[in-house]
C-alpha cells in the first residue's frame, strides 16, 4: 500500500492498545517528574510552574492516575507524528485494528511519545 493518511479509527485504536497505554504511562511519569523540577525564568513564570506543579499532584494521585494514563493515551495517539508512525503513513500506510495495537509499537519511536505528551500537558490543565 502506498503512503496515506491516519484515520480517527487510527488513532482510536492505538489509544486501546495496553503496550502503548504502559508506554504512555512511563512518558507521563517522567514527563511529572520534569515538571517538579523545571526552572523558573522567563519562558516559565512562576504562576504557570505552579498550575504544572498542582497537575502533576493530580495526576499522581493513586486514584486518578489511571483516568489520566487513559487520557494522555488519547491525547498521545491523536497526536498527527505518532499515529503517522503508527501506520506507516508516509512510506507505506497500514491501518491500525483493535488486533494490530500492540504490534505497531517498534514504529514509534519512544521521543515521539514523550513529545506528545508533553506537548500535551498544558491542554489538561484547567485556566492554562
Amino acid at each position: 500500500m502506498a503512503a496515506g493518511t491516519p484515520t480517527l479509527s487510527d488513532s482510536f485504536n492505538l489509544s486501546n492498545s495496553a503496550i502503548f497505554k504502559g508506554r504512555v504511562q512511563i512518558s507521563l511519569v517522567s514527563t511529572c517528574m520534569n515538571i517538579n523540577s523545571e526552572a523558573i525564568s522567563g519562558t516559565m513564570p512562576l504562576a504557570l510552574h505552579l498550575l504544572r506543579k498542582n497537575q502533576v499532584a493530580q495526576i499522581l494521585n493513586p486514584a486518578n492516575f489511571s483516568t489520566w494514563v487513559s487520557q494522555f493515551a488519547l491525547l498521545a495517539a491523536a497526536n498527527a507524528t505518532v499515529v503517522s508512525d503508527a501506520t506507516t503513513a508516509t512510506t507505506n500506510y497500514v491501518p491500525i485494528t483493535t488486533s494490530t495495537g500492540d504490534t505497531v509499537q517498534p514504529n514509534i519511536p519512544d521521543t515521539d511519545i514523550n513529545n506528545a505528551v508533553s506537548a500535551a500537558f498544558n491542554a489538561v490543565i484547567p485556566g492554562v
